[in-house]
């Protein structure tokens, strides 16, 4: 500027945008903005025009002169939201150059602190609700989500929950607005845009803060509806469920595209054609029976006996080649048991040959799984008396549970089965001689991994209501009752092992997902239940059904423990398969919780198993830190557990007959 503009104390005019600097010391506000807040303010102004709350300024002075500039004491946030848009920050945003007239107040030194000080006390923010109706109407004026979301820097998928938000019951806004009710809650129940189920879950749940939880009240909205990543909804799948009709709900607010199939009925149907139609493919390997059922309990299917696969008698050159197979295998563990065995400093041993003789060993194991198959069959007999069901898996793939036999024919099965005679060595060779030797997990190592699996079997169990209960009662039944005392999986004495389990794991327990969930269950609970014991009682007798059922199925869950300080059976096996339980989804090899604890030879065996024989021979020789290290990231999502956290099989008469050599070198 040519020649300085002078201001008059309490002149409210306009200045050019190029003549305000910020405030030297006049500012009350010291917090610095953040990119995105000038931002959000710099599309405001555009939005609206201009500025519509004048600034408070101070003219600068020079040599007891006024320079022609003026600090900016009340309304530093308006100025660098003008800046950023003669800067270019927002697109299509023209005209806001350094003559840009502002709306100024001028005032005196001392009289713009206090303005300031004034303006950011007293200024109250708009609640969330009001935002929410407010961006409602931005949308209805303009008539695009887009556009909004342009105008604001937010995906479209934000300026949704806003007016979904928006769209709620308005008794519950207004609740939300005088701090009845949390954010999460507001957003839970709207999931439906239906006002009065809205208002109905909320009334059924007063008093009972328990349920008024977000996960809670977001289920009671979706009762009678099925969640995307249901068994069935993924056997059936989103395509064929949308092109037969089907309709789905998504909840905007969950950041995994969280979503409900709203026609139930529609998906079972699909899911029955689904079954039925490998049910069909089933029935032509002449089954006595074969039933499809969309969902299959534990408890229903150990009502049924096995029935027994017979090997048949092998001919000389059948038994032959079985016995070279055999024999080359064995000789080539003994040559790689000797490689892996070598000392990290020892760099004798050729990576190319023990890849060779990896490769080697796993073509032999496939080629005598294959004879395995080959030589042990159903018998025509047996096959008439047995059947199989057909049902979905919890990921939604298709099994097919082959051999059942029905309470009613036992006995004839009985009598098929002694007429077979099998040799005592066809027996399913699960036990005995003829496991692998490998190297020993050390009783430090199998206590920690039996911590973890015990911690994953409670938070499982925890949310198996009946299972839970079952178990409960399978104890006390045999206490209170008189039965015949069995193992069982529960401490009855009600002691907690979150202790011990905490010590085993030393150190790595904390970290795990299952035991961070239960932590939270346990203080959720903490916090309902009265810290006056004389109350206990009568707080219990007082609770819900479903209420008391939870807190004793989470106590039920507490107690399980299955620490041990060696592998093998455990009473509580059958409770982790009635509950699915699969240690895949709770526990990940890592250096820390295993690979720097087990022998080098072990690892590499793994590797092998998991990845493949090149990837095991190139670790081979590696020192072991760089081969923790590299096992650690080429095992990291491949869902593979030690034997010890493994399922164990369900109970069963037979099996299928099984050849000496599968069971010596199969993983």
């Amino acid at each position: 500027m040519e020649q300085a503009t002078h201001y008059q104390v309490g002149q409210l005019t306009t200045a050019p945008l190029g003549a305000l600097i910020p405030a030297r010391d006049g500012n009350a506000r010291k917090k610095k903005r953040t990119r995105e807040r000038i931002r959000r303010m710099a599309v405001s102004i555009h939005m609206h025009g201009g500025v519509l709350q004048n600034l408070v300024v101070v003219p600068e002075e020079g040599d007891g002169r006024q320079t022609g500039r003026l600090e900016v004491v009340a309304g530093e946030t308006r100025r660098l939201a003008l800046c950023a848009l003669r800067d270019g920050w927002i697109e299509d945003a023209k005209g806001y150059t350094d003559e840009f007239p502002v709306p100024i107040l001028v005032r005196a030194r001392d009289e713009a602190i206090a303005a300031s000080t004034t303006e950011n006390i007293e200024r109250e923010d708009m609640h969330p609700a009001d935002q929410f109706l407010a961006f409602q109407k931005m949308v209805d004026d303009c008539g695009s989500i887009e556009e909004v979301a342009a105008m604001y820097g937010v995906t479209p998928v934000v300026v949704k929950r806003w007016l979904k938000l928006a769209n709620a019951a308005p008794k519950l806004l207004e609740l939300y607005r005088q701090d009845g009710m949390t954010l999460d809650q507001l957003m839970a129940l709207c999931i439906s845009d239906d006002h009065e189920a809205q208002l109905k879950v909320w009334q059924a749940t007063r008093g009972r803060e328990w349920d008024r939880a977000p996960d809670r009240l977001r289920q009671a909205m979706m009762a009678g509806e099925v969640v995307l990543d249901s068994p069935l909804a993924r056997l059936v799948g989103l395509k064929a469920y949308e092109a037969a009709g089907g309709q789905v709900r998504r909840d905007l607010f969950s950041d995994r595209d969280t979503g409900y199939i709203m026609d139930g009925q529609l998906l079972q149907r699909l899911a029955v054609e689904r079954l039925e139609a490998r049910a069909a493919r089933v029935r032509s390997e002449g089954w006595g029976w074969v039933e499809a059922r969309i969902e299959l309990q534990y408890h229903e299917l150990s009502e049924f006996a096995r029935a027994q696969k017979v090997r048949r008698e092998l001919t000389k050159a059948e038994q032959a080649e079985v016995d070279r197979l055999v024999a080359e295998a064995d000789e080539l563990q003994r040559a790689l048991d000797a490689a892996y065995a070598c000392d990290d400093e020892d760099e004798s041993a050729d990576a190319a040959e023990v890849q060779k003789l990896q490769r080697r060993l796993t073509e032999l194991r496939a080629q005598l799984r294959h004879l395995d198959e080959k030589f042990a069959a159903w018998t025509p007999d047996i096959l008439s008396l047995a059947g199989a069901i057909v049902t979905v898996e919890r990921n939604g793939d298709i099994v097919v549970h082959r051999g059942l036999v029905r309470p009613q024919d036992r006995k004839a099965l009985g009598k098929a089965a002694a007429a077979l005679a099998p040799r005592r060595d066809e027996s399913p060779s699960r036990d005995g001689e003829s496991e692998p030797q490998r190297p020993a997990l050390s009783e430090a190592l199998t206590r920690k991994l039996t911590a973890h699996r015990t911690i994953a079997l409670q938070r499982v169990l925890a949310d198996n209501t009946h299972v839970a209960l079952a178990a409960l009662a399978h104890n006390l039944v045999q206490r209170v009752l008189g039965q015949h005392r069995t193992l069982t999986a529960l401490d009855m004495q009600a002691r907690g092992c979150a202790d011990e389990l905490s010590r085993f794991g030393e150190g790595t327990i904390e970290e795990n997902r299952a035991w961070q969930e239960l932590t939270q269950l346990r203080e959720q609970w903490g916090e309902r239940i009265p810290g006056d014991s004389a109350r206990l009682l009568s707080w219990l007798i007082a609770l819900s059904a479903p209420d008391l059922c939870d807190l004793l199925a989470l106590c039920s869950a507490l107690t399980v423990n299955v620490v041990s300080s060696t592998p093998g059976a455990h009473a509580a096996d059958e409770l982790a398969a009635a509950v699915s339980l699969d240690m895949a989804d709770w526990w990940a090899p890592t250096a820390a919780n295993y690979l720097r604890q087990v022998p080098k030879a072990l690892i590499v065996e793994t590797v092998s198993e998991v990845v493949s024989a090149e990837a095991a021979a190139l670790l081979a020789k590696l020192k072991k830190d760089e081969l923790v290290a590299q096992a650690e990231a080429q095992l990291a999502g491949k869902r593979w557990v030690p034997s010890v956290l493994r399922a164990c099989s369900l109970p069963t008469a037979c099996g299928r007959a099984s050849l000496r050599a599968v069971a010596a070198t199969s993983p």
